[in-house]
């Protein structure tokens, strides 16, 4: 049986960034159901479309909108995956306070994509 395919939302705010994140995610068999580079954007992609897994850029340009982002994802029932180059004790909370948060640090390998991938697809087969 195939496996299921997962819809992607990304939120990030460096397009060449975001550009490689839609192609890498196809590449692993995700459909990338929507691409935002800001909050107003991405709120409104969260309400218009469904998704299972959302890639959030944690500091969209100088705010922390990602965090605010994946709680309300996470309220959704969406996988988040917080994506960042900049770890402190804000990210260390929203892991802790998030029950399906994973973390992507910035620059990332394919590797390291599809092992979170990976992670996230597990997660979503478990029986809540």
């Amino acid at each position: 049986m195939a496996e299921r395919r997962l819809r992607a939302l990304v939120v990030e705010d460096e397009p060449l960034l975001a550009a490689s994140l839609v192609d890498s995610l196809g590449r692993l068999g995700l459909e990338v159901g929507g691409v935002a580079s800001d909050r107003a954007q991405a709120l409104a992609l969260l309400d218009r479309e469904r998704f299972d897994i959302a890639f959030l850029d944690l500091y969209l340009g100088q705010e922390h909108h990602g965090l605010e982002l994946a709680r309300l994802a996470a309220g959704r029932g969406i996988a988040v995956v917080l994506v960042t180059g900049q770890l402190g004790h804000a990210v260390s909370d929203a892991l802790s306070t998030l029950r399906s948060a994973a973390l992507l640090t910035k620059p990332f390998s394919i590797d390291q994509l599809r092992s979170v991938v990976a992670a996230v697809r597990r997660g979503l087969a478990k029986p809540a």
